[in-house]
């Protein structure tokens, strides 16, 4: 936990206006070179060369990282660096002493064993991404997130949370949080969507805060587009509500060599989750927070439905004093998708998904690193655009 706390400025950025990454201009002292040190650190090749990344990535080792150090010529400013660094280290030993007393307690239950996963090479659809713990700080909604990807092209890509549900109450209670949903279920929506009111709602993302996906597995829809094996995602809610209402649960005819007959089918609405939003990105804008390890790229094994992963829903009941249905689903998720990846990336099962605890927490090493990255965006923009 530590060691998530080691954040380097980044080498680069993209610009929405522009449309592009841009590199950030070099800042000398110590400060730099010390920042230097960390993404070097955080690179997941281990600083061999390139730009370093921003965000600690679990294959990198401390061990080695020190050992390049020894070795780093600093010959204008070596004691700075080095009084530095062990401001910086030790921000990270406490901050991850105070994280490590707010892991969940909860035994979370282990993911369906059909879900396979494996470190992604490149984004496409039905890849995963995985917030890591730090990046999204300033996003509560993007925080310990598991982010399904749906569409993937040379220009846009799109992405929709799946273990953020805003609460356990369907759509048409009273007790549903309405005003974060805009105008996206308004009363003449709501009798329109059916039988689709009574399924759980999650929050997407935040582009287009008012618009609804769904994910299925209701079969290829005329309107759905194929995620993975067996799990679609469609706009067209009517359609979905037909299927809805056509897919009612009932017993199968058992066949006389039937393990269990008389079990019933999955209804339909445990086969479907709805969302408000989605996450979006430039294609070129994703590629540059994969280096920098804003996410981490999983994939489903070949043949892998991701179906029992991205339909997973919280229990219809909770233990008296555990987690809400929120907390269980965010946090059961992030870590049965971290055990799936395994390797070096079970150093992050653990971590605490409780937003505003990881941010006070974090926020003394954040102080370390926000001066010199205002100075390089300074350098980068010019003075009268720079409020802006």
């Amino acid at each position: 936990m530590g060691k998530a706390l080691l954040i380097a400025t980044p080498s680069e950025l993209f610009d929405r206006r522009a449309r592009s990454v841009v590199a950030l201009p070099e800042v000398g002292g110590a400060a730099s070179e010390c920042a230097g040190l960390l993404g070097a650190f955080n690179s997941s090749s281990g600083g061999g060369g390139g730009h370093g990344a921003e965000y600690y990535a679990p294959s990198s080792s401390a061990v080695e990282a020190v050992r390049r150090a020894r070795h780093t010529d600093f010959a204008n400013h070596p004691l700075d660096v080095g009084l530095a660094a062990l401001r910086t280290l030790s921000a990270a030993v406490q901050g991850g002493e105070a994280l490590s007393q707010l892991q969940p307690r909860t035994a979370w239950p282990s993911l369906d064993t059909r879900v396979r996963l494996r470190v992604g090479t490149a984004p496409k659809t039905g890849s995963l991404l995985l917030t890591h713990p730090v990046s999204c700080l300033s996003q509560p909604s993007l925080h310990h997130a598991v982010i399904l990807l749906v569409s993937v092209s040379e220009e846009h890509v799109v992405g929709v949370t799946i273990n953020k549900p805003f609460s356990a109450s369907p759509l048409h209670s009273p007790s549903a949080p309405t005003p974060l949903l805009g105008g996206a279920v308004d009363e003449a929506r709501r009798d329109k969507l059916g039988p689709l009111c009574e399924a759980s709602l999650h929050q997407g993302g935040d582009v287009s805060p008012s618009s609804l996906l769904a994910l299925h597995s209701l079969g290829p829809l005329e309107n759905s587009s194929a995620v993975s094996e067996g799990l679609w995602v469609t706009s067209e809610l009517h359609e979905l509500r037909e299927a809805v209402e056509a897919d009612a649960p009932h017993p199968p005819e058992a066949d006389e060599g039937d393990a269990s007959p008389g079990a019933k089918t999955e209804p339909p609405l445990l086969r479907l989750k709805c969302l408000v939003g989605h996450a979006g990105w430039a294609y070129e804008q994703l590629e540059a927070e994969l280096r920098r390890n804003v996410w981490f790229l999983l994939e489903p094994e070949e043949g892998t439905s991701l179906a029992p992963l991205a339909l997973r829903q919280p229990p219809a009941a909770l233990p008296e004093g555990g987690p809400s249905s929120s907390a269980w689903l965010r946090d059961a998720l992030w870590e049965g998708v971290v055990e799936r990846a395994g390797g070096a990336m079970l150093e992050m099962q653990g971590f605490p998904g409780d937003h505003a605890a990881v941010r006070a927490v974090a926020r003394e090493t954040e102080a370390l690193q926000r001066e010199l990255l205002r100075k390089r965006i300074d350098l980068l923009v010019p003075s009268e655009g720079a409020k802006e």
